[in-house]
Parts: C-alpha cells; structure tokens; sequence
C-alpha cells in the first residue's frame, strides 16, 4: 500500500494547509523577533553577559546570547522546512486548492468575471435536472 492511498483526500489537504498555516506563522514569529531583538538587544557587544552574536537588522547591529540566535535559527529554518514539505506532499499527494474545482467552466467564468453575485443561485443553475433526468 502506498502513501497515496492511504489518506482521505481531506486528510491531506488539512496536512498541506497545516504545513503551509505552520511555516507562514513561524516566519511571521521570525520576523517579529528579529525586529524587536535589533530594537531592544544593546548596540556593543557584552562578553559578561554572552551578548557577542551580532545581529545585522537595516543596518544596525544588536548584539544577541546564543540562545536568541539559536531561537531565531529554529523559526526560520522550521519556516523553511513547513513550506517546502507544504510544497512537496501538495504535488506528492496531487492535492487540489482550487476553490471552484467542481464547477463547470461556464460557472467558474460567471463566478470570476461578476465576483459579487450570489453563488447559491449559479450553484442552482448548475444541479438544475434537465429532461432527460426526470425519469431517473
């Protein structure tokens, strides 16, 4: 049994959304700490207190312990690693992300050109019985 038949279609698409929603959310964490560590970290370096890790931030230099460093690694290569394993299980798995995947081209149209029009109703217009399926 291979990896691809083994999950539900939903399963999948909740892994490549929670792997992409991850690595989005730990790069957002990165920068905000990479911003607030080049604001309030000292501008000299401290051996005493093991500030001697410089941090280039828009060229200004703050000076962080190896734990703050270690810190900033962690999120930005974690970031890293969500989005590409996003990436590679969303071609793996051959995952859809279309919205509008199970519309017929006409309908997909409407809906792109006239974006504020009721979906309800074009989504009727699209399960509408013709003649020939009344007997069934």
């Amino acid at each position: 049994m291979t990896l691809r038949a083994q999950a539900p279609s939903s399963l999948k698409r909740t892994a490549v959304y929670g792997c992409a929603t991850l690595a989005i959310c730990f790069w957002l964490v990165f920068i905000a700490l990479n911003v607030s560590y080049g604001a309030t970290r000292p501008r000299t370096p401290d051996e005493i207190a093991g500030r001697t890790i410089a941090l280039y931030s828009h060229g200004s230099v703050a000076y962080l312990n190896r734990s703050e460093q270690e810190l900033l690694w962690t999120l930005e290569s974690a970031a890293g690693a969500l989005a590409v394993a996003a990436f590679v299980l969303k071609r793996f798995w051959k995952v859809r992300t279309d919205p509008l995947e199970g519309f017929p081209k006409n309908i997909r149209d409407t809906v792109c050109r006239e974006p504020r029009k009721d979906y309800d109703a074009i989504r009727a217009t699209y399960n509408r019985p013709t003649d020939g399926d009344k007997g069934a």
